[in-house]
């Protein structure tokens, strides 16, 4: 399946915001911020509250040795700056402090390359530290009974029953420390619509079953104002780490879990992070939220989207255009407020359904659900609302391959009050362009395994128009239905053209015609004929 694009976690701050350039401030819930004089949250180089001892001063140059297990932290796409980065590593001790380490792929090699140390213990040894604070690694050694394989981790995350937890932190020295309660917490990630238990079962056909702990309010650590005086560049290691350290602290393992999401008191820099965290027990959904983001159940929808391995998608890599998809502009917000169109009674903006193409990749429809029309080929198909499962013999999503890296993928959308898509823009058959080709700015590949892979809207035909020309020899026409449409691709080339009409035989000439002489002489030969 293909995978997120990594991110550097240094970056996030600038990178990942919904609605970037807010500060901590105590009653802000809104997308825009309202204290515009606030000072922006920076790091200082003193290490977290429980954190080993690590010097992060670059002009420091004695040789330090970590010793733990090598995590990774992969962050889906950035969405509105452009700052973007590969892996981030961390050495994870007993403590589950992250300690950042700078590792290049010549010094992974070391030890049998990244794939065969993830998650495995190690000693990293170094005497530099990079701008943002991570040990620049001139040694690695793991013991050879760490050399394991990846696929050694847990996976599926898309499929199966998973357990989520969702931990508040709060920032007591700030009004308005307990924004929302367990009970509302509890609504948002429950089993009952709109919560996200049930958006995710019924999105994924009832093959994603995910319940989600709710922990009460946990007081941070460190007064916000110890957050506010530090650097962007360690910013969020230090939220992150104190908020789960408070989650330990009051007896909650983690790392038990499948995913967990962060959900602090006051408005951050940028207000949602999203991504995975690998560590030694399993690939964890991960997300950072502020107060503007978890008052949406689409935006934390997204969030846990981005989590359980979905890609965020839009016609560029920082832009998020199509209105059919979650991991889109499905339920986008804004600085100056909401432009979702669905909206609940208690979640602000609801979220739509995944695009069908991220159904199918994360096996939410069976093989012989998902039709492939190739070049020089005709099909005709009932293609079924996403968000239902295909009757049988139906199909829920069409691909047209184009080349080898892009491909067609056609279906069929039902605005509706009784469904999650009650916010798309209309009914329709919808056509979006895959593009599994790498992104211009991708780190390289030994910093990566698979291309970022992006949809495109191309076209959601107009209500009244039944026919999409998608180029030459791609035809779609398409009739309703009472559960999606009937829809034929018709990609055969055209008929020959038929051969010419052969020009037909002169009659013959009669005596008078090829007669060249004076009449009289004529007469006397032809006759009266």
């Amino acid at each position: 399946m293909p995978t997120h694009r990594l991110i550097s976690l240094s970056a996030l701050l600038t990178s990942l915001a919904v609605a970037p350039g807010c500060a901590f401030s105590p009653e802000e819930t809104d997308a825009e911020s309202t204290d515009e004089d606030a000072a922006p949250l920076t790091f200082t180089a003193t290490p977290a509250l429980g954190s080993p001892i690590l010097v992060r001063d670059p002009a420091v140059a004695s040789t330090v040795t970590i010793q733990g297990k090598l995590t990774r932290l992969s962050i889906g796409r950035a969405s509105t700056t452009g700052q973007n980065g590969g892996n981030r590593y961390f050495v994870t001790g007993s403590d589950h402090k992250l300690q950042e380490v700078e590792i290049s792929a010549t010094v992974a090699a070391q030890a049998g390359g990244f794939d065969a140390i993830l998650g495995r213990a190690v000693a990293v040894t170094g005497s530099t530290y990079s701008a943002r604070g991570g040990l620049v690694a001139t040694q690695l050694t793991a013991p050879a009974s760490a050399v394991a394989s990846l696929a050694s981790l847990v996976s599926g995350s898309t499929t199966g029953d998973k357990r989520w937890l969702l931990i508040p932190c709060s920032f007591t020295d700030l009004a308005n420390p307990t924004p929302h309660t367990r009970a509302y917490f509890e609504g948002l990630m429950g089993n009952t619509r709109p919560g996200l238990g049930d958006y995710w079962s019924t999105a994924s056909h009832g093959r994603l079953s995910i319940e989600t702990t709710v922990l009460d309010w946990q007081s941070m650590p460190n007064p916000a104002s110890f957050y506010n005086l530090q650097t962007s560049s360690e910013k969020l290691d230090d939220l992150v780490n104190d908020c789960l350290s408070a989650a330990f602290v009051g007896g909650a393992n983690v790392f038990d879990f499948d995913g967990f999401a962060l959900a602090f008191s006051h408005n951050l820099e940028n207000q949602v992070v999203a991504g995975t965290l690998q560590t030694p027990e399993r690939t964890h959904g991960f997300s950072v939220l502020s107060p503007v983001e978890f008052s949406h159940q689409a935006s934390v929808a997204r969030a846990m989207g981005a989590g359980i391995d979905l890609t965020y998608s839009g016609t560029a890599a920082l832009r998020f255009d199509s209105p059919w998809d979650v991991m889109s502009q499905g339920f986008a917000l804004s600085p100056s407020g909401l432009s979702c169109s669905s909206l609940t009674a208690s979640f602000g903006c609801g979220a739509v359904f995944p695009a069908a193409e991220h159904t199918a990749l994360a096996g939410w429809l069976t093989p012989s659900q998902i039709l492939s029309v190739p070049t020089n080929s005709s099909a005709t198909a009932d293609l079924d609302f996403v968000g239902t499962p295909p009757l049988p013999g139906h199909h829920g999503v069409i691909r047209v391959p184009i080349d080898a890296t892009h491909y067609y993928t056609i279906e069929a959308r039902k605005q509706s009050a009784s469904t999650y898509d009650a916010g798309v823009p209309r009914s329709s058959l919808v056509i979006h362009r895959m593009d599994v080709s790498p992104l211009p700015d991708e780190p390289t590949a030994q910093q990566i395994t698979e291309s970022a892979t992006r949809l495109r809207l191309v076209e959601a035909p107009a209500p009244g128009v039944t026919t999409w020309n998608g180029g030459s020899r791609l035809t779609v026409s398409f009739t309703p239905q009472a559960t999606g449409y009937r829809v034929i691709v018709d990609r055969l080339p055209p008929p020959p053209p038929p051969p010419p009409e052969p020009e037909p035989e002169p009659e013959p000439l009669d005596c008078w015609d090829r007669c060249r002489g004076p009449a009289y002489k004529c007469a006397q030969i032809c006759g009266d004929t």
